[in-house]
């Protein structure tokens, strides 16, 4: 057959490579998809290689981007009605009195703790004499026989440990707030560089429409997590005033902290007060009755009230919370613990953004998504 009598369309549309697939037998391979799978897998295990080696900056980084997109709206809305710099002004002091709050609360349940810590030292040392018999008499060292210290110095060693983790997360949150109120600065004009930062006109404003939809809907997630913890943080507390349980107001603060923890943070919730309940009280019928009813409290918030505060699209998968704490923990420590549902969340929100990655957003949340597009 001469080579001219082929028809030219059929050369021109014909891809490279596809002719010795067709001549072998086998079906077209796509092999540009292939090698961009393979690629986006080898960019993902190097990223996230890099966020593991450089901890000390991108944590931090991560916190204050996450302060940031929650603290954006407002600024923008300020804006409208303010001039820019006192709209940044007024943001920045609402984000200094909010963490002002919490190291206060913070403070005040640390200050309520040592000041009646002595009372509970006799007990403590009885329990602890019980459970360090009980250990020896299975084999179990607990690394203080011979040395005299027993539960004084577990004490010792748990208060030296609380005061350098106090002093480190002090520096964290001062640097935290360092980028934040930095970044906050910057809105502004990275906002009309994205504008006018791309060849296309229409990429720009439609990077930033995005961005907006993303950080309005996480924040939108944070207040419904927000008040929800609130009111968990007063029904403990309540409970724990009424059942005449010590440190209601610790209990109260540790409920609300652990709240924004969805599904886990409840469960953690209920096992400091109930523990602690054995202290105070003789017997177990008291400390049954505050693991009872904490419980309680947990399972009408996690499965009654939550669902109705953030609504079921917000509503993140147990076992995709599990994962995350115990994924970003493995990349930044205590810091990814802590910002691990954050940032699942934000994937979340971000990946249902887009029609090609919506999967994603799927594949995390507990139910299908309700809004099919």
């Amino acid at each position: 057959m001469d080579r001219k009598s082929v028809p030219r369309e059929q050369a021109v549309t014909r891809p490279q490579g596809e002719d010795l697939d067709v001549r072998l037998g086998g079906a077209p391979h796509p092999s540009g998809q292939t090698r961009a799978r393979l690629l986006a897998v080898i960019a993902t295990v190097l990223v996230l290689a890099f966020l593991k080696w450089s901890q000390v900056v991108t944590m931090p980084l991560a916190f204050a981007v996450f302060v940031i997109a929650v603290m954006w709206p407002l600024q923008e809305r300020l804006q409208r009605h303010l001039p820019r710099w006192a709209s940044l002004v007024l943001t920045v002091l609402v984000l200094l009195l909010v963490v002002a709050l919490f190291v206060g609360a913070l403070y005040w349940s640390g200050s309520l703790v040592a000041e009646r810590a002595p009372l509970y030292e006799p007990k403590l040392r009885a329990l602890y004499g019980q459970l360090e018999g009980w250990a020896r008499s299975h084999g179990i060292s607990l690394g203080s026989q011979g040395q005299g210290g027993g539960s004084g110095q577990v004490a010792g060693d748990l208060a030296k440990r609380a005061g350098g983790a106090a002093a480190g997360s002090v520096s964290l949150i001062l640097l935290i707030l360092a980028l934040a109120i930095l970044g906050l600065t910057e809105v502004s004009s990275f906002k009309r560089k994205t504008e006018h930062g791309f060849r296309h006109p229409e990429r720009g404003p439609r990077i930033i429409e995005s961005s907006r939809a993303i950080a309005a809907r996480f924040q939108r997630y944070l207040v419904a997590r927000t008040i929800a913890a609130i009111l968990q943080g007063i029904t403990v507390g309540l409970f724990a005033l009424v059942i005449g349980l010590d440190f209601a107001f610790v209990w109260g603060v540790l409920a609300f902290l652990l709240n924004y923890i969805p599904s886990i943070g409840s469960v953690v919730a209920v096992i400091p007060p109930s523990l602690f309940a054995l202290v105070q009280f003789d017997g177990l019928g008291r400390p049954l009755a505050v693991l009872a009813g904490m419980a309680i409290l947990q399972i009408v918030m996690g499965n009654y009230l939550d669902p109705l505060i953030e609504g079921k699209y917000l509503s993140i998968s147990p076992v995709v919370v599990l994962i995350s704490i115990v994924f970003w923990g493995w990349i930044w420590g205590v810091g990814g613990a802590l910002l691990g549902v954050p940032l699942t969340v934000g994937i979340m929100i971000t990946s249902d953004q887009f029609p090609q990655t919506r999967w994603i957003a799927r594949l995390l949340a507990e139910a299908p998504n309700r809004d099919e597009g």
